[in-house]
């Protein structure tokens, strides 16, 4: 017998095999709503972006749910979940309780959230949460839109990357406008020089929600937060353009609701978004809470300096399988991101 598995586990075609065969069969039990329904107390923060009906253009995949997809993710998550509040959901102890419990979080401003989501998500009766770009509500604008609204403009996108101390090969023009987006996400620098350039051509019509829109969400008691005011990479920042970054975007958030916001989501939200000075500058100014995009489920793991810093399971036009499964995962492996 030990032979004969010794044998077996040196035949590394045959071990790659079973290897291969038991992955598949993991992913296939996370891709299902079993798990959910066998455990409780778990608590999970979703983060969506865009509604639009398809894919496509400025309804770019990177933050688009399709409107069927995002039905079906409700669906399919009700049966599973209770919606609740988000600060009832970050300051209750789950434990002890039957179900599972998930809030909701939308991310930029996108009008779609008022005009789609909104009316979805009162006829189900579960409450949502917006985090706001300054500058996407005052002046309909967000640079990673822009670029990915003018792909046939490589004249916008060179500028851009040169704003941002890039080094660009005009002679290697069109660009991917993803690949402009990454390329500045990873290695540009973010000041006044990179929003002047970005601002620099008129921005899709209607994209983001005005102000109108927010006092309105605010009347129906949804909760808003603060996301930025230009939506930058936060680690790329220098400090004085920083500061006005966060001060700007609670300015604007306590005008229209009335009082500061007490949730920030980090634009971008990995580990390399941000650092301990954009923590720091945060918890001075007031904030309570810190959202990444990190897809964890909900645990106090994380404190700096009073403030809480959350994890969230970010959704595009995923399949309802990728739902469970990425929920599902979160329950077994904790992700360093």
């Amino acid at each position: 017998m030990h032979k004969k598995s010794s044998t077996y586990l040196s035949d590394p075609t045959r071990s790659q095999r079973m290897f291969d065969l038991l992955k598949r069969s993991a992913k296939g039990v996370l891709s299902t709503r079993h798990l959910l329904q066998r455990s409780s107390g778990h608590r999970f923060i979703l983060c969506y972006h865009h509604l639009a009906s398809r894919i496509g253009g400025v309804d770019a995949s990177v933050y688009t749910t399709t409107i069927e997809r995002f039905k079906d993710h409700l669906s399919a998550l009700s049966g599973v979940v209770d919606f609740v509040p988000l600060d009832e959901l970050i300051h209750e102890d789950a434990r002890g309780r039957k179900r599972n419990r998930a809030s909701i979080t939308f991310d930029d401003g996108f009008t779609s959230v008022f005009t789609i989501a909104r009316p979805l998500l009162r006829e189900r009766g579960i409450p949502y949460t917006v985090f706001l770009n300054g500058c996407a509500v005052e002046h309909g604008q967000n640079w990673v839109s822009n670029v990915l609204s003018k792909d046939t403009d490589p004249g916008y996108a060179t500028g851009l990357m040169d704003s941002a101390g890039l080094a660009v090969d005009k002679g290697a023009v069109p660009m991917d406008p993803l690949a402009v987006v990454g390329a500045i996400m990873e290695r540009g620098s973010f000041g006044e020089r990179f929003v002047q350039a970005y601002r620099s051509d008129p921005a899709p019509v209607d994209l983001y929600m005005g102000r109108a829109e927010v006092k309105q969400l605010v009347k129906e008691r949804v909760v808003v937060g603060d996301h930025g005011w230009d939506h930058p990479v936060l680690s790329r920042c220098d400090a004085g353009f920083l500061h006005g970054q966060l001060s700007k975007g609670s300015d604007l958030i306590a005008e229209l609701v009335g009082e500061r916001p007490r949730h920030f989501a980090l634009p971008f939200g990995k580990k390399e978004h941000f650092n301990a000075g954009t923590l720091d500058l945060l918890a001075s100014q007031g904030f309570s809470t810190v959202h990444t995009t990190n897809p964890n489920n909900l645990k106090w793991t994380t404190t700096r300096n009073g403030l809480h810093i959350v994890p969230r399971i970010g959704f595009t036009d995923n399949s309802v399988d990728e739902v469970f499964f990425y929920l599902n995962r979160s329950l077994l492996r904790h992700y360093d991101l």
